[in-house]
């Protein structure tokens, strides 16, 4: 037992601290009070760094600000979507709460580049908010190892309506990155987590109208590239981006911050394309981005624009699966593409006979060309192991005995890409005349692209027109009147040709002054086409399609009309001159009856990369009446 003097001298001591021991407690409140006032006093809830990484965006109507997250968790404010001041406020006292049982749930750890920056912006003293240690946030930068930033841009996929306009993601490379070893990286990407039950059309609906949550994630970089070149067939652009290893960091530390948050996904605007801006917002401040795509955001725009911010320092190119076989087979006769093909239908003893007749240089382009032809079509459905593996190990056994090198012509870079195109919004005015009746006409079109306008940069053969308006003044009658109001238009003429067989395709569906049987009416049309199409030149496209035509308006005789047709074309596109003609009929059979002919020429010339003149000409024939529409336009590319 301890002696009664010994216990007496701490009682003694503690009593005698007694009163200090509340001060010690208010100190902490204290200095937390100060901290918050001094960012009040440096207004740091206004600065663009912080509305950056809670990406607060003016609010409109009803509050000042507002951010785009669309999650409760991003949140450490009640009010924090609505009000940075008080998010900035809860934010600092969070930093400073003791760590629970996990403290990697610790707001430090939760929102490391808020911490970081407040530490820089307030020199925080770590004896006022101790650092937690966050454990799980350590581990994956270590696993990432962050060195360097490149922005990655798979071309426009026209047979996706996620990818229509492209998809940009950041692939982060790590610290002992080289150029030959991009599939070692990670990518960092944010898409719609889409419901895999919904079709295409409601995909698309959905898309529009913010019905997805938009997520962040990052993953291995080759199972990107994997998904973008091979499964889907697309060239790949990369822009290797200039920022700082400090301003890296804060972005990494942001992507950690958002991985598992949900944004409302907009296919026009908030989508993928925006938030990699706001990625690099986040990294730099000073920085200003997204606030030029609030109406859309074009992926190639957004290219653009990290090229006129000058954060772009070199430039690499990626071809797809595709794009090498079709170079390839030009650098082949007709009858070794033949031989190619059958390797991969056929055992190659049954073959080996035609081939080994061949020079050396020439059997191994057949061998190189029928293994890669054989590796996309098993990409067809990856989920089912391709009965060609076997052949393959063959032909690269065969392959290997040959003892030469690089057999092929280097794959040739386009000259112009996409970023370097025309700009995606388009202003036309042009003057005209239908039948007797003169008329000035104004278009506008937000996006994107058709097959008239100048192909540079652009995919060949394919076009989207979303919400194009054209309006038109008819000068003897005094009448102005919309003429159409295309929702969306979409066409693909991918020519067919020995390796590939696509389906050409076309969905329009807008509003049309249309005539009817009596008068005239401003109908809703959905056009439905599908067909083939060949490339007999090297600019040349010609197509045949058949379509189904619905169209409803109060003016026809039971509401509306109904028909299949046959449309054939013919396409020529250069860096000069494009040129098309049409044919088209169609028997309304169902409604009001009707047998719609038309023929048309339209010849289009650039004048610069933004700037084109194009002539059209129309003769129609509509209830057993022809009418003459011929019209001269300049357009204007923004």
């Amino acid at each position: 037992m301890l002696p009664r003097s010994f216990v007496s001298v701490p009682l003694l001591f503690l009593v005698w601290l007694a009163p200090v021991l509340p001060l010690c407690s208010m100190a902490s409140t204290d200095s937390l009070h100060q901290l918050v006032a001094r960012a009040d006093s440096q207004q740091l809830a206004q600065t663009r760094a912080w509305h950056a990484l809670l990406h607060y965006k003016p609010g409109g109507l009803f509050h000042q600000w507002e951010s785009q997250a669309d999650d409760d968790a991003f949140f450490l404010s009640a009010n924090g979507k609505y009000n940075p001041q008080q998010e900035l406020a809860a934010t600092i006292r969070a930093m400073a709460q003791p760590p629970g049982d996990d403290v990697n749930l610790h707001p430090q750890c939760r929102f490391p580049a808020r911490y970081h920056w407040l530490k820089q912006q307030l020199k925080i003293d770590p004896t006022v908010i101790k650092p937690a240690v966050c454990k799980q946030l350590q581990t994956w930068f270590d696993t990432i190892r962050p060195g360097s930033l490149t922005l990655v841009f798979p071309a426009a996929y026209i047979n996706s309506p996620s990818s229509m306009f492209g998809h940009t993601l950041l692939r982060v490379n790590p610290d002992d990155y080289r150029k030959d070893s991009a599939l070692v990286a990670y990518a960092l990407n944010y898409a719609a987590n889409a419901d895999a039950t919904d079709n295409a059309l409601l995909f698309s609906i959905k898309g529009l109208i913010g019905g997805y949550p938009g997520v962040f994630s990052i993953v291995p970089y080759y199972e990107k590239i994997k998904e973008y070149r091979d499964l889907e067939n697309r060239d790949v652009w990369e822009y290797e981006l200039d920022f700082s290893k400090d301003e890296l960091y804060q972005l990494m530390r942001h992507a950690w911050e958002v991985r598992h948050i949900q944004f409302d996904y907009y296919f026009l605007t908030e989508n993928c394309s925006y938030h990699m801006l706001s990625l690099m917002e986040a990294a730099r401040p000073s920085l200003d981005l997204t606030s030029h795509f609030e109406v859309k955001a074009i992926p190639a725009d957004t290219v653009r624009a990290v090229f006129d911010n000058k954060l772009v320092t070199d430039v690499l190119y990626r071809p797809s699966s595709t794009t090498i076989i079709k170079q390839h087979a030009a650098q082949m006769s007709e009858q070794d593409n033949e031989l190619a093909i059958a390797l991969t239908e056929t055992d190659y003893a049954k073959l080996a006979r035609k081939i080994e007749s061949r020079p050396v240089e020439v059997r191994a382009k057949i061998l190189e060309q029928a293994y890669d032809y054989a590796r996309f079509l098993a990409t067809a459905n990856p989920t089912v192991r391709d009965p060609r593996a076997a052949t393959n190990w063959r032909l690269l056994a065969e392959r290997s005995k040959l003892g030469v090198k690089n057999v092929w012509r280097p794959v040739t870079t386009p000259a112009v890409r996409s970023e370097q195109g025309h700009k995606t919004a388009r202003l036309a005015i042009a003057a005209g005349a239908l039948q007797q009746e003169s008329y000035l006409a104004l278009y506008l079109r937000p996006a994107y692209h058709d097959v008239l306008d100048p192909p540079m940069g652009y995919s060949e053969a394919s076009q989207i027109n979303f919400l194009d308006t054209q309006l038109r003044y008819y000068i003897d009658s005094q009448r102005l009147q919309l003429q159409k109001l295309t929702f969306i238009n979409v066409l693909s003429l991918s020519p067919r040709n020995a390796y590939f067989d696509p389906i050409a395709w076309g969905v329009d569906f807008a509003v049309e002054r249309q005539p009817t049987r009596r008068s005239w009416a401003n109908a809703a049309q959905l056009v439905v086409g599908g067909g083939f199409s060949a490339q007999p030149g090297k600019a040349l496209n010609v197509s045949i399609l058949g379509e189904l035509n619905l169209k409803a308006a109060n003016r026809y005789e039971k509401g509306f009309t109904a028909g299949v047709g046959l449309k054939l074309g013919v396409l020529y596109q250069s860096d000069s001159l494009s040129f098309q003609a049409t044919l088209k009929a169609v028997d309304f059979s169902a409604g009001e009856n009707n047998l719609h002919q038309s023929a048309g020429l339209d010849w289009s010339m650039p004048l610069q990369t933004n700037a084109a003149i194009r002539l059209s000409a129309k003769r129609i024939r509509d209830y057993d009446s022809y009418r003459s529409d011929v019209q001269l336009s300049w357009r204007y590319y923004f």
